[in-house]
């Protein structure tokens, strides 16, 4: 890692990291994770244990779009080593000539927090349990999302 990296705010690495992930430098975008880093997709309902976990996602990710932007409206430095990040998605998938469009509202960036920094504390040493017990809020947002789009379930 460069030396004037671990000099950068948290958030700020995140944003390097993220913009050299869509330019397609996923060296330079694994920099910021340790080797037993953790990754949450809340919406996708995945955790990805371990940098090549990581990065295999993202190489699969990424690579099955032709067009990708992304957007990072607001982050949060939740404190060791986490963080929080609302952004907007506009991509293509690769031979489509439709749009994937979503977006974390931001309403719920603040309410997140407050679940996350509470269950931090109740769940300090049992992952699986801190990670299950933030389920049912992601499903109420995800639900709420779909209603918004006249998509319910």
């Amino acid at each position: 890692m460069p030396e004037q990296s671990a000099t950068l705010d948290l958030l700020e690495r995140w944003r390097q990291a993220a913009e050299a992930a869509y330019r397609g430098d996923l060296d330079a975008t694994m920099g910021i994770f340790a080797p037993d880093a953790v990754w949450e997709v809340q919406p996708l309902g995945i955790t990805h244990r371990g940098a090549p976990a990581i990065r295999s996602f993202l190489e699969d990710w990424l690579g099955s779009y032709e067009n990708y932007e992304d957007d990072q409206e607001e982050g949060l430095d939740l404190g060791n080593g986490v963080v929080f990040v609302v952004s907007r998605l506009d991509a293509r998938p690769g031979g489509s000539r439709g749009r994937v469009q979503e977006r974390w509202y931001r309403d719920v960036a603040a309410e997140y927090l407050s679940l996350k920094r509470d269950l931090a504390k109740r769940f300090e040493r049992d992952r699986e349990a801190y990670t299950a017990a933030k389920t049912s809020f992601v499903r109420v947002i995800v639900d709420r999302a779909l209603a918004d789009l006249g998509l319910e379930e």
